[in-house]
């Protein structure tokens, strides 16, 4: 089976799901900000992460410790430090104010050149978009002691879409493509083809046609 592109010529990003929107701004706020400060601070200073169910943790290179960024609170631990992310943001500041400031805090190591990572990067995307509007999480799978892949599901969780390790999609229907694929495209429109492959929402159509 083979797959084609198409384009999402009906895509609203602003579009709503009034059945499934999120009242609580607090932990709204406290996951997507999250995503994007540790998104932040990857690339400063590069390094490795895992998306557990309630937290981020990343482990930066020259860190003593890693850091673990509460999905629920905005919290955001390191050796003994706590520390709210939420109330420390402003938007006039903005995330690299911010960072400056965590980096201080936490006397981290001077900063490298920037390092992308290309499924870190999609994965705040899609938080950014869609779990205020839509409820969407996502966890990481673990098989033993082995990373499986990642779990991406709605608020109530009855509907779900998969990753695997190697970067191969996985909708509930069978369907599968690989992500590396879209890595070149810009990141909202790589996040509104990855959401629309699930085929979470009607609004967003999946943006690939499969082919017998």
């Amino acid at each position: 089976m083979s797959a084609m592109r198409l384009p999402l010529t009906n895509y609203n990003p602003v579009k709503l799901c009034q059945g499934c929107f999120q009242h609580d701004e607090t932990k709204v706020a406290a996951q997507i900000l999250s995503y994007q400060l540790a998104y932040h601070l990857l690339k400063r200073y590069s390094g490795t992460w895992q998306v557990k169910k309630d937290e981020i943790l990343l482990q930066l290179e020259g860190a003593a410790h890693p850091m673990h960024f509460e999905l629920n609170t905005g919290v955001l631990r390191y050796k003994t430090i706590r520390t709210s992310i939420v109330s420390r943001y402003s938007v006039e500041r903005g995330l690299n104010e911010l960072a400056e400031e965590i980096s201080k805090d936490f006397a981290l190591p001077d900063s490298r050149d920037e390092f992308e990572d290309p499924l870190m990067g999609l994965f705040v995307k899609l938080i950014e978009i869609y779990h205020a509007r839509c409820g969407l999480r996502i966890v990481q799978c673990e098989k033993g002691q082995s990373l499986a892949g990642w779990e991406l599901a709605l608020g109530d969780e009855t509907l779900r879409g998969w990753i695997s390790s190697d970067g191969v999609m996985e909708n509930r229907f069978g369907e599968r493509y690989n992500l590396q694929d879209w890595f070149a495209l810009r990141p909202e429109k790589m996040a509104a083809y990855v959401f629309g492959f699930y085929r979470f929402c009607e609004n967003y159509p999946s943006p690939i046609r499969h082919i017998n």
